[in-house]
């Protein structure tokens, strides 16, 4: 018996045929095996990187690999971004074709996946490792035009060294990078720091009331977050560079004066708050309720939006917040004793927490917003606003800030 099985293994190994030309079941090579895209901030997208993918089969053999779809799967496949104009195809032996992935953090740390392709090879589920850390951070404006930077935030100036006309009342970062930021005068004047433009102030303009807010255009298929809007005590709007004018409550009878504002995700409207929370909307930027009418503990001091425009925050001088529309409520100071009164709140970039500051430069996180530091407790008394570095993940941001 023994015999017999030995003879027939033989005739079967020189009777077995040469693999047709055209045959399925070549091997893929990617190179690099592995992406690893450093640190990146949370709200914008890394250049894109190649990886190569090689059918290494030996040209004898015939045998083709075809590939039928890709994706990027794992723990935070959100987080990255791939495309390719040439891989979903049957690769002969020797054949390459290239595929490009874009890092996009969503969050802070370390962030990883697998770009992953589907093939008829002998390795059917052909994969890359994908890796990088996001990253974010927050500056603090003072009254005298000082900065400080936290997480992320780079120093790229300060108006500390510029005779000032009236104090700072505001700070806002550029929404296309985090790289930039403005100051804002209490009587208009602007001082554009980093990337951040200057397109225009009214620091040399009489004002039927002083200026006490600011937003920055945001970053959309329709404008690159080159201008501004700033509100005045009395609800009048001025507009600069791309920032649209839709309208404004200059001239109207207020119960209380304007605190603050914030913009649409679209750059098509924003929201005005007056001190007893009520709420004024124009353009595009829906009303969601508002505390006008209602019994307040203290008077609020500044709103944020929601990345989706679905939604807002108010916050009040206690630190006590309130969330309309689809803002989630994710915690407050209200209630709790404070060394110094809260003066402005900043969103995270994914809309799922917030920062709040006080005049002592004191932070306080909530939801997903990460402690990154403050000044509270270093004798500052001249704090005026938080402004956070990762732009916000909006819907009109996304198809830019991902495309290749």
């Amino acid at each position: 018996m023994k015999r017999v099985a030995a003879a027939v293994a033989v005739v079967l190994f020189v009777l077995a045929p040469a693999a047709p030309s055209g045959a399925a079941g070549g091997t893929l090579s990617l190179s690099p095996p592995s992406l690893d895209f450093g640190t990146r901030r949370v709200g914008t997208a890394s250049p894109p990187a190649t990886i190569t993918v090689t059918n290494t089969a030996a040209a004898e053999s015939g045998l083709t690999v075809t590939i039928t779809d890709l994706a990027i799967v794992g723990v935070h496949s959100n987080d990255f971004v791939a495309r390719t104009t040439n891989c979903i195809q049957t690769l002969d032996p020797g054949e390459s074709c290239t595929v490009q992935v874009k890092f996009a953090p969503l969050g802070m740390h370390g962030r990883a996946a697998q770009l992953q392709l589907v093939n008829d090879s002998v390795e059917p589920d052909k994969s890359a490792s994908l890796s990088g850390i996001g990253s974010m951070g927050f500056y603090i404006g003072g009254i005298y035009g000082e900065t400080q930077a936290f997480g992320d935030a780079q120093d790229k100036g300060d108006a500390t060294g510029i005779t000032l006309n009236a104090p700072i009342i505001d700070m806002t970062t550029t929404q296309t990078d985090g790289e930039g930021y403005w100051l804002l005068g209490l009587d208009g004047g602007i001082f554009a720091f980093g990337t951040a433009g200057f397109f225009g102030s009214t620091g040399s303009l009489t004002l039927n009331q002083p200026v006490i807010g600011m937003a920055a255009v945001p970053l959309t298929a329709k404008y690159s977050g080159a201008g501004y809007w700033f509100v005045a005590l009395d609800g009048g709007v001025f507009s600069y560079g791309q920032a649209q004018f839709k309208g404004s409550m200059g001239g109207q009878r207020l119960n209380q004066p304007i605190v603050g504002m914030a913009a649409t995700p679209s750059g098509d409207g924003y929201w005005l708050v007056a001190s007893d929370g009520g709420i004024f909307a124009f353009g595009d930027a829906p009303f969601f309720g508002s505390m006008g009418g209602s019994p307040l503990n203290q008077p609020i001091v500044g709103m944020a939006s929601t990345p989706s425009g679905q939604g807002y925050w108010l916050v009040a001088l206690d630190g006590g917040i309130f969330a309309f529309g689809d803002a989630g409520y994710y915690g407050s100071m209200g209630g709790t004793p404070l060394n110094a009164d809260i003066v402005d709140m900043w969103p995270s970039p994914t809309g799922g927490g917030y920062w709040m500051s006080a005049s002592d430069g004191g932070v306080f996180n909530f939801g997903d917003a990460p402690y990154l530091g403050s000044l509270g407790g270093q004798g500052v008394d001249t704090a005026i606003s938080i402004a956070g570095t990762a732009p916000p993940i909006t819907p009109y941001s996304e198809p830019v800030r991902l495309a290749f």
